[in-house]
C-alpha cells in the first residue's frame, strides 16, 4: 500500500511539469505569432507607402512629359521674321544629327523626304527648338527648370538637350526614376514643310519605403509620340480666302468696311477672311466647310505690317457690325456669342466639325477668332522660273524653265489634244462617271499671241520637252520645260478650246500638264479653263462612280497668279463659266468686268480656289428678292487635292510668314503610356 501511494505521487508530479512545459511552449508560439503578425502588417504598410510613392514618381514623369509637350505646342512656337526656308533645312539636319534625306511617293504623286534623328553629343541639336520656343512658354516650368533654361542660346540648347539628348534620371523621397524622350525624325513635304518628331520611350520608377521596394514601368501606345509641324502655307487651303473682305477702294480711301455679301452662294469647302465677313439680312449661302475670320482691323492695303501682325476685334457684319456682348471673353465664349447671332440674323447652313471617327459633330465649324496670314510679297519665284534662274533651299538652280514674255501678252489659248493636219484635234469623248477626256491628250498646247499679233504654238509631253511650231514642223524650244508662263506686263485672253456641240467645255489641261500663268500686272479670263481628268469629290454621292472607278489621283492642275493686278473674267467669257483652277491675286482682286451691268450670266463654277487680297464683285441682286440681277453667280468647290502641301501648281505663292501645328490634332500625348508593375531588374 505504501509502495502504490508513491508511485500516484510521481505521477501527479510528472503531469504538473508536463502541462507547465505544454503552457510555457504554448505561450512562446503565441509570442511569436503576434511578433509575426505584427511584423507582416508592418511590411504591408510599407509595401503599400512603397507602391504610394512610385506612383508618385509616375506622376511626377508625367508632369515633366506634359511640361515638354507643352513647351512645344503650336501657341508656343514661332518662328522668327527672316527665317529662309534654307535656315529650317539646316535646323532639321542637326536635329537629325545627319543631312541624309530618303524619298517615297505616296498615292498623290506627293514627294516626302524624311530624315532619322540618331543620338549626337551636339550642343547645338536641339536648336530649333531653343531658338523657336517663345521665351513666355516657359513659364509653365517649374522655378528651377526655368531658371535652368535661361534667356540665352546657350542655356536653351542646354536645356533641350537634356530634355531630348539621353535619359533622364531623379532620385529622393524615397522615388527612384529614369525615362527617356527622343527625337525619332523630321519629314518634309515640298521645300517649306517640316514636321519634327519625338517620342517617349521608357519609364521605369522605383520607390523605397523602410525595406519594401515597388517597382512600375511603363510603355508607350500608338498615340505616346508628339510632332510639331513648321511650315510656310500655300493659301490652297480654302476655296475663298480674301485678305480684305470689300472691293478694291480708290486710290485715297484711308479705312474701308466690307461691301461685298454672301447671299445665296454655295461654298463647298473652306471659307477663311483677315478681315470680317459680310451677310445679307436673312442671308441663305450655304458653307460646307470651315467659316473663319481673324477680325483684323487695321491691316495695310497691300502687304503687311513690319511685325506682321494685325490690331484683331471678332465680328461680322449683318445689316450692322455684330460685335461680342463681352469684349474680355475667352475666345471659346466669344465664339459661340457671335455663331448666336449670326444663327439669329441669317439663315446661314454651317458646316458640323467632324469627329475623329469621321462622324458628325453637333458644333459648327465656324470660328471669328482665326489666324491672320499675311499676303505674299512679290512674284519673283514665277519670273525665275520661267526664266529658268529659280532656286531650291540649298541655292542650287531648280530642274526646267518656262515661258517668259517682256511685254503684253494679247492672248494664250491652253488646249489638250493630239496634232494632225496641222492643228490641235481634241478629245472627242467625255465619260461623266469617271470625269474624263478620251482619247487621252498627248499634248499640252499653249498658244500664244504677242502684243504685236505674231500667234506662236508650242506643245509639250509627259516628258516635258517642249517643241515650237515652225515652217511646218516642230522644232525643240526647251528641253525641260517647267510648267511656268510668265508675263511682265499683262496677260489678256486666257481660255481654253471652247465648247463642243453638246456645250461641254472642252478640256484645256492635259492628263499630266501641271501649269501656272502668271503675270506681274493684269491677267484677262475669256473663256472655260478646265481639266481632262477631274478630281473625284471625295464626299458627295453623285462622284461615288468616279471614286470607285478612278485607280490613281489625277496630277492635272493650273494656277492663274497675278502680283500687282486683277485676275478679271472678261465679257468676252460665256455664261456659266467653268473653271478649274487656283486664282490669286497678291494685291488686287479676282473680278467680273462689267459686273453691275447686262443680263444675269449664270455662275461662276469654280472647282479650285480663289485668293485675293480685295475681294472682287462678281454681280448684283435685288436687295429684297436676293435674287441674281447682273454679272455672275458664285458655286464654289474646293479641290481637295491641295489640302495636301506638296501638290500646288508650279512654283505658285507661299505665304510670307511661318506657322506651326502640332500634334494634338491627331489626339497625340506625351504623357499617355500605360503603365504596370515590374520587378527590381527593371530600374537601372
Amino acid at each position: 500500500m505504501k509502495g502504490s501511494s508513491s508511485t500516484r505521487g510521481a505521477t501527479l508530479v510528472v503531469v504538473v511539469l508536463f502541462t507547465t512545459l505544454l503552457l510555457a511552449v504554448l505561450l512562446a508560439a503565441s509570442s511569436q505569432l503576434t511578433l509575426s503578425g505584427r511584423r507582416s502588417v508592418g511590411d504591408q504598410r510599407a509595401s503599400l507607402q512603397a507602391q504610394y510613392v512610385a506612383e508618385s514618381g509616375v506622376a511626377l514623369a508625367r508632369s515633366r512629359l506634359r511640361d515638354v509637350q507643352t513647351l512645344l505646342s503650336a501657341g508656343n512656337v514661332q518662328v522668327k521674321p527672316g527665317t529662309g526656308i534654307g535656315d529650317l533645312k539646316l535646323y532639321a539636319e542637326k536635329f537629325c544629327g545627319n543631312a541624309v534625306w530618303s524619298s517615297t511617293t505616296d498615292s498623290g504623286g506627293t514627294e516626302h523626304q524624311t530624315c532619322k534623328a540618331v543620338d549626337t553629343a551636339n550642343a547645338d541639336q536641339f536648336e530649333v527648338f531653343a531658338l523657336l520656343v517663345k521665351d513666355t512658354a516657359y513659364d509653365v516650368l517649374p522655378a528651377a527648370e526655368e531658371q535652368q533654361a535661361g534667356s540665352t542660346l546657350t542655356s536653351r540648347r542646354a536645356f533641350w538637350r537634356t530634355q531630348l539628348g539621353g535619359t533622364q534620371n531623379a532620385s529622393g523621397d524615397g522615388v527612384t526614376l529614369s525615362y527617356r524622350l527622343r527625337p525619332t525624325r523630321v519629314e518634309r513635304v515640298g521645300a517649306a514643310n517640316y514636321r519634327f518628331h519625338l517620342q517617349f520611350d521608357t519609364l521605369n520608377v522605383g520607390g523605397e519605403q523602410a525595406s519594401a521596394l515597388r517597382v512600375l514601368k511603363a510603355s508607350r501606345t500608338s498615340r505616346t509620340d508628339w510632332w510639331v509641324d513648321v511650315n510656310l502655307p500655300s493659301y490652297l487651303d480654302n476655296v475663298l480666302f480674301t485678305n480684305h473682305h470689300t472691293v478694291k477702294p480708290s486710290s485715297t480711301a484711308s479705312s474701308w468696311s466690307p461691301s461685298v455679301n454672301f447671299n445665296d452662294q454655295v461654298f463647298d469647302g473652306p471659307v477663311h477672311t483677315n478681315e470680317r465677313f459680310l451677310f445679307t439680312p436673312n442671308a441663305t449661302v450655304t458653307f460646307k466647310g470651315t467659316l473663319s475670320s481673324a477680325g483684323c482691323t487695321d491691316l495695310p492695303k497691300v502687304g503687311m505690317k513690319s511685325d506682321s501682325s494685325c490690331t484683331r476685334k471678332p465680328g461680322f457684319y449683318a445689316t450692322s457690325l455684330r460685335e461680342p456682348d463681352n469684349a474680355s471673353a475667352t475666345d471659346a465664349e466669344k465664339n459661340s456669342n457671335l455663331l448666336a447671332k449670326l444663327n439669329s440674323a441669317t439663315d446661314a447652313t454651317l458646316a458640323s466639325v467632324k469627329n475623329s471617327d469621321g462622324t458628325l459633330s453637333d458644333k459648327k465649324d465656324v470660328t471669328f477668332t482665326g489666324s491672320y496670314r499675311p499676303m505674299p510679297l512679290n512674284a519673283n519665284d514665277q519670273r525665275a522660273g520661267a526664266q529658268g534662274l529659280a532656286k531650291d533651299e540649298d541655292g542650287n538652280l531648280t530642274r526646267g524653265s518656262g515661258l517668259y514674255f517682256n511685254d503684253d501678252i494679247q492672248a494664250v489659248t491652253l488646249m489638250a489634244g493630239d496634232w494632225s493636219g496641222g492643228k490641235v484635234v481634241p478629245p472627242s469623248t467625255y465619260n461623266a462617271a469617271t470625269k474624263t477626256w478620251s482619247p487621252e491628250a498627248r499634248y499640252q498646247f499653249i498658244q500664244v499671241k504677242d502684243k504685236n499679233g505674231l500667234v506662236t504654238v508650242y506643245r509639250a509631253g509627259e516628258d516635258r520637252r517642249l517643241e515650237r511650231w515652225s515652217g511646218g514642223s516642230w522644232t525643240l524650244a526647251l528641253g525641260d520645260f517647267n510648267g511656268v508662263l510668265f508675263g511682265e506686263k499683262n496677260v489678256a485672253g486666257l481660255t481654253g478650246p471652247g465648247r463642243d456641240a453638246q456645250g461641254r467645255p472642252l478640256p484645256a489641261l492635259a492628263p499630266f500638264s501641271q501649269i501656272t500663268v502668271a503675270a506681274q500686272n493684269d491677267i484677262e479670263i475669256a473663256g472655260d479653263l478646265v481639266l481632262s481628268n477631274v478630281p473625284c469629290h471625295p464626299d458627295e454621292a453623285a462622284d461615288l462612280a468616279c471614286r470607285t472607278q478612278k485607280t490613281e489621283t489625277p496630277k492635272n492642275v493650273l494656277g492663274i497668279y497675278t502680283q500687282k493686278g486683277d485676275v478679271v473674267i472678261t465679257k468676252a467669257a460665256p455664261n456659266n463659266l467653268n473653271l478649274h483652277a487656283m486664282l490669286m491675286s497678291s494685291e488686287g482682286e479676282v473680278r467680273v468686268d462689267d459686273f453691275d451691268s447686262g443680263s444675269p450670266r449664270g455662275n461662276v463654277n469654280l472647282l479650285g480656289g480663289l485668293v485675293e487680297n480685295w475681294y472682287g464683285a462678281f454681280g448684283q441682286f435685288n436687295s429684297t428678292t436676293r435674287v441674281q440681277t447682273t454679272g455672275y453667280g458664285r458655286t464654289f468647290s474646293h479641290d481637295r487635292r491641295f489640302l495636301d502641301p506638296g501638290f500646288t501648281p508650279p512654283f505658285f505663292p507661299i505665304s510670307p510668314t511661318w506657322v506651326t501645328k502640332d500634334a494634338s490634332v491627331e489626339n497625340k500625348a506625351l504623357f499617355d503610356f500605360v503603365v504596370q508593375q515590374g520587378d527590381k531588374g527593371d530600374l537601372r
